[in-house]
């Protein structure tokens, strides 16, 4: 089975337009994602990039991080929210349910690969000045 993900990008991008404006929302969807994701373990192999994306938003909503497009920011809301949607593209027998997001996530982080590690660059140089 295919799955669609500019479709699920489709779907899901008024939503996750809405969540950009709103920074309480963008801070309550990542608290639930974290919770989400540290209950399955199919994630496991992914955590270090989903968690690097969040505290990217984190940092990006408190003003700490500048050098972020609205569209990468877009990109992580909506891989947020399809995580958090009850919707299964993939039949449930499948990794119980959680293939279809798994494929989402991973094709969502590779679009935003190049923003990941400028932000890691620059995390590295906060950290390593005492900034942040």
């Amino acid at each position: 089975m295919k799955v669609d993900i500019e479709e699920i990008i489709r779907r899901l991008d008024a939503k996750a337009n809405s969540v950009y404006y709103d920074g309480e929302s963008i801070v309550d969807l990542i608290s639930r994602v974290k919770e989400e994701m540290s209950n399955r373990e199919i994630f496991s192999s992914i955590l270090d990039d989903m968690e690097t994306a969040m505290d990217m938003i984190m940092d990006w909503k408190n003003g700490d991080y500048t050098n972020l497009s609205k569209d990468t920011v877009i990109i992580v809301i909506v891989g947020i929210l399809y995580l958090l949607d009850p919707l299964d593209i993939v039949p449930g027998f499948l990794k119980k349910g959680f293939l279809d997001d798994f494929i989402v996530i991973i094709y969502l982080l590779k679009r935003i690969k190049d923003e990941l590690d400028l932000y890691r660059e620059w995390r590295g140089t906060q950290l390593y000045s005492g900034t942040n």
